[in-house]
């Protein structure tokens, strides 16, 4: 019902714009209708509408010499903040992406059967981000790799074996426990 008052109204105010806009917002209205919307449909139209909308409207010169020395400092400020955050932002993401494409690498390692090598690049992500699915996945191929010692043995574990163990198993547990305070939810913590 929407898409049809917004046809309406293109019709109503179309032909007083310039008709290449008219028609392209038209054609993506439209689209609306006929194709599942999408990311990519939503803003196309949105940008068209924009640009439909802002060709009537008269430019406004704005001097920023004749704006306060006061309001031009928060302004400055203020747009120092939104630099420095969004800078940390993308930062953040780009760490998180990392961490994601060396854990995706960790378990192509353990595919291959190096679940040496998967046990250190997992140690590399969790230096890379933090989060309780690596702390588990830490935790359960300290554990496989404990397991393995263990059914290698023939005879009776010697000393430096029985430390080996301990040491992986007390690490496995570390991890499990750090994999719980990060998401205590996580019914798999």
């Amino acid at each position: 019902m929407s898409l049809l008052f917004l046809i309406g109204f293109f019709f109503y105010q179309g032909f007083n714009k310039p008709f290449i806009l008219f028609a392209g917002g038209f054609y993506l209205a439209l689209l609306f209708f006929f194709y599942p919307v999408n990311l990519t449909l939503t803003a196309f139209g949105f940008l068209i509408l924009g640009l439909w909308q802002n060709t009537g409207t008269k430019l406004k010169e704005l001097n920023f010499f004749e704006i306060s020395p006061k309001k031009s400092f928060i302004i400055t400020i203020a747009c120092s903040l939104l630099m420095v955050g969004a800078i940390l932002g993308i930062y953040n993401i780009v760490r998180q992406y990392r961490a994601e494409l060396s854990f995706l690498q960790a378990i192509r390692l353990y595919d291959e059967q190096k679940p040496d090598q998967s046990l250190s690049q997992v140690e590399k992500t969790l230096g890379i981000w933090e989060k309780d699915n690596y702390y588990l996945t830490l935790s359960k191929l300290e554990l496989l790799k404990a397991s393995e010692i263990f059914q290698n043995q023939e005879t009776f574990p010697t000393e430096e074996q029985k430390n080996i163990l301990q040491n992986l198993l007390t690490q496995a547990e570390t991890s499990a426990q750090f994999a719980l305070q990060f998401n205590p939810k996580n019914s798999q913590n």
